[in-house]
């Protein structure tokens, strides 16, 4: 049984640089985001709830895009995340 109740979404963030602070636009690796979301995920699985990623932040560049690529394919593969949500802000925004 749960300790917490089974209706109670919990919402992260999670950002893909080095100290996983947003800081900065160089990620660590392609696969940081699904490699980041798994202790997550265990968790979310063993205590039977569910997850929302609030926040997830990368910069604009091929890896950053594949690092977050990994951890939206990472979240479809489980059954413990409802959903995402991506911001922007600061330097990496670019002119889009």
């Amino acid at each position: 049984m749960a300790l917490i109740p089974y209706f109670l979404n919990l919402e992260m963030h999670q950002y893909l640089d080095s100290d996983s602070s947003g800081t900065s636009g160089v990620c660590v690796s392609p696969t940081i985001g699904a490699e980041r979301l798994q202790a997550a995920t265990n968790w979310l699985q063993q205590n039977g709830l569910k997850g929302f990623l609030g926040e997830i932040g990368a910069g604009s560049n091929d890896v950053c895009i594949q690092a977050v690529r990994s951890a939206l394919c990472h979240m479809q593969s489980s059954d413990v995340w409802l959903g995402f949500t991506r911001w922007a802000a600061g330097p990496w925004w670019g002119n889009v």
